[in-house]
């Protein structure tokens, strides 16, 4: 990637990573992105039945639907393999469980319900939604549309995201919430936690699809541009995402905010990566860079493991690089404390930002 202009430390860590675009003040009014690309997940259902046809994993899986990734495609009608649908009477045992391959910041959610070509009752109704970086701690999440009641599907060979009840199927925003693990657990009840009884009589619960999509925003001056990052090499609990997902920190888009001092919200290569010890990130568009906050590795008793001496490259297409030397190169990144909160380290002895004077990456 970056060759032999790579420093080549034996150990390199980060906590997370900030940065901000460069674009022009009269833009800070426009609306948000709709949303950023789509986060796969996997899903799970308590009371799936045997038939492989009807598992909760139809509704993560693409199967019926139009096309691939977008919101706004369609869902078929037809029940096999398509849709998952619960056993008769299931309970508490009615829970939808998406698992992501690890924490994501979280945009918008789009959700096709349940659309049975002779019965749309079973798709969700009233519902609430959880979410967790650990899948052991969970949070409700009280967004916009809460308390969050769904959109019946109406049958149709070309349905479209039907997501919330409130007469213009606005989908769930998340804002950004770091998380694992999403449930989304509909009341019990039939009719209230479903919009019916089934064919059967019966009380079942079902939906068509679910996708999640990573939370972006326009490109406005000063604010954070979402990233996606890769590495060379990681751990398995520190993945290179760690660094901009937001994980660990006290907000989602400030570089005044706090990162707490838990090594699984951090990134951190294996030994001796040599040559793979890089972290690129992806703003998945090219924008003019302002400047770039650093959380530098902040695990307790381990922060003399961050980064010191780095050098910093930036790229339109990800094959030709220049590297940054602008205010404070070259560059030496201040080491972290190991607390709980900690503030920005940026660059040693300053502490300033990384400034990239607006070049375009």
């Amino acid at each position: 990637m970056i060759g032999k202009n790579r420093l080549n430390l034996l150990l390199i860590y980060l906590a997370s990573l900030l940065l901000l675009a460069g674009c022009a003040q009269e833009d800070r009014q426009e609306e948000k992105l709709v949303y950023g690309g789509q986060i796969m997940a996997k899903a799970v259902c308590e009371s799936d039945e045997e038939d492989s046809r009807t598992k909760a994993g139809n509704a993560v899986d693409g199967y019926g639907m139009s096309g691939k990734e977008g919101p706004l495609q369609t869902h078929d009608n037809k029940r096999d393999r398509g849709m998952w649908l619960s056993v008769r009477n299931p309970g508490d045992r009615n829970v939808m469980l998406f698992t992501f391959d690890q924490v994501e910041p979280i945009g918008q959610v789009y959700i096709w319900n349940y659309n049975e070509k002779d019965n749309q009752n079973p798709g969700l109704r009233k519902v609430r939604i959880y979410y967790s970086v650990d899948g052991e701690e969970y949070q409700e999440l009280k967004g916009k549309g809460y308390p969050y009641e769904l959109a019946k599907a109406d049958g149709s060979k070309q349905l479209g995201p039907t997501n919330l009840n409130d007469g213009k199927n606005t989908p769930i925003d998340f804002g950004g919430i770091s998380a694992k693990y999403v449930k989304i657990v509909p009341d019990t009840r039939a009719e209230v936690g479903n919009w019916g009884e089934y064919s059967d009589g019966e009380n079942r619960f079902g939906l068509s699809e679910v996708r999640f999509y990573r939370y972006k925003t326009k490109a406005v001056y000063g604010e954070m541009l979402a990233a996606q990052a890769s590495a060379g090499s990681y751990t398995e609990d520190s993945y290179p995402g760690n660094a901009v997902n937001g994980n660990g920190m006290s907000g989602r888009s400030s570089a005044r905010d706090k990162h707490d001092n838990k090594v699984t919200a951090m990134w951190l290569t294996q030994a001796n990566p040599g040559a793979d010890n890089w972290i690129m990130f992806d703003l998945d568009g090219t924008y003019p860079i302002k400047e770039m906050a650093v959380w530098n590795f902040n695990q307790e008793g381990q922060e003399q493991a961050g980064l010191k001496d780095v050098k910093i490259f930036y790229s339109v297409n990800k094959t030709d690089w220049t590297e940054l030397q602008g205010p404070g190169y070259p560059y030496r990144f201040e080491k972290a404390a190991g607390i709980d909160r900690q503030k920005a380290t940026n660059l040693a002895e300053s502490q300033s930002t990384i400034d990239f004077g607006n070049v375009r990456a």
